[in-house]
């Protein structure tokens, strides 16, 4: 990636508080709901009666809850840590149990569907702040020069959804591996950076359901324990003897691409523009990586390339723009991501939340070696923000 950097003015990053202030002053049906109140939202689809799988879906989920506390008093990370690692422990040490349950990967295809169809209600409120945002951060008389880029960590498309009215194109928006149909093939001349790169997917991208399993399976899979290496460690060496014959000797480079390809799960992903659900049972499911404790983007091809998109523009933006994003202890890929960029063109960090204590966890970790002394800036509301912006 780093072959393709390309300078970068300001950087924003967008986390679920930014999307939360939005819609504040719409019905609570009608907001997009923080972590701690997705499950509450998930419970309340049982009273919908379309689309028709919504209702027995949500149910399913609720009885086959396993954890002493109650789902709907559960934020969705906490609720899905609890959940799977009852399945993982079930398997592993009372398989028998499973019989009639459903697995850690249907679990959360049901969760993922049912994740979609709470997000589709919600919408900007009168203020149509992502709007005004969208104008500035890509005003639409100077595309040929936009130099500035957005990370995503939200799965609402609330703010590309006006980038996608101006027509600009998919893979301008989310990058050459984000197709505009199922059908339709990336271009390999497509040479964009992506303006906005969305770490754990999106509301309006589908992916095939069992491509989706695959990706959830690796991510819940346990590691070997160290009897089980060396069993595999057993079988593999006799079969390396036979296979490296007259195979030509691979550099270090060449080893670390090898083991890169061979780890990485091909998916693919595309825009559905009708925002269309597709139920459980369906052979497409949205592509959005759940909260997860082990994120398997590493090894999903199209979402290696995102979070590498994402980590270059760190080293690269002259401001750093953090709105409504709390780098919650659980996400340890992003703290890691955040922690290990190197910029020395950082000239400001500008932090936008409500939350004013959330400033000493964000210069605990930018001011470190490799990052230039930038200034600080704060402000307590995204729309406020947002207004200021247009002054």
């Amino acid at each position: 990636m780093r072959e393709r950097r390309e300078p970068v003015d300001k950087l924003f990053v967008l986390g679920a508080g930014a999307s939360h202030s939005t819609t504040l002053k719409k019905k609570a049906e009608n907001r997009s709901p923080l972590d701690k109140d997705f499950c509450e939202r998930i419970e309340a689809l049982k009273k919908l009666q379309r689309p028709g799988w919504v209702k027995p879906t949500s149910e399913r989920v609720e009885k086959g809850w396993l954890d002493a506390a109650e789902f709907k008093k559960c934020g969705l990370e906490e609720a899905i840590v609890k959940q799977v690692s009852h399945l993982e422990f079930i398997q592993n040490f009372h398989s028998r149990r499973l019989k009639g349950k459903r697995s850690a990967d249907e679990f959360l295809n049901d969760i993922a569907h049912l994740i979609l169809c709470g997000l589709k209600s919600i919408s900007e409120d009168h203020r149509e702040t992502y709007k005004k945002f969208a104008k500035h951060v890509f005003p639409k008389d100077k595309s040929s020069t936009w130099k500035n880029r957005v990370i995503s960590f939200n799965y609402d498309c609330m703010f590309e959804r006006h980038l996608l009215k101006q027509n600009i194109g998919c893979a301008r928006i989310y990058g050459e591996d984000v197709r505009t149909n199922q059908t339709k093939k990336k271009n390999p001349r497509n040479k964009n950076t992506p303006l906005v790169v969305k770490l754990h997917g999106s509301t309006n991208w589908r992916s095939n359901t069992e491509e989706f399993k695959k990706v959830i399976q690796t991510a819940t899979e346990t590691e070997p324990n160290e009897s089980q290496k060396e069993n595999q460690t057993k079988i593999d060496e006799p079969k390396k003897a036979i296979q490296t014959g007259s195979k030509p000797e691979l550099n270090d480079s060449q080893r670390e691409n090898e083991a890169k390809t061979k780890a990485q799960i091909q998916m693919t992903v595309w825009v559905e523009n009708g925002m269309a659900i597709p139920a459980p049972d369906d052979k497409i499911s949205p592509c959005i990586v759940p909260p997860l404790p082990r994120k398997p983007v590493a090894k999903i091809e199209v979402f290696r390339k995102l979070w590498d998109w994402a980590y270059e523009y760190l080293h690269e933006a002259k401001e750093l723009v953090i709105c409504g994003y709390s780098l919650p202890d659980s996400d340890d890929m992003a703290k890691a991501m955040f922690g290990n960029f190197k910029n020395s063109k950082l000239k400001k960090v500008t932090i936008v939340d409500p939350d004013a204590a959330i400033i000493k966890k964000w210069r605990d970790l930018l001011r470190r070696k490799g990052v230039a002394d930038a200034s600080w800036e704060y402000h307590d509301d995204f729309a406020q923000y947002v207004e200021s912006l247009s002054r």
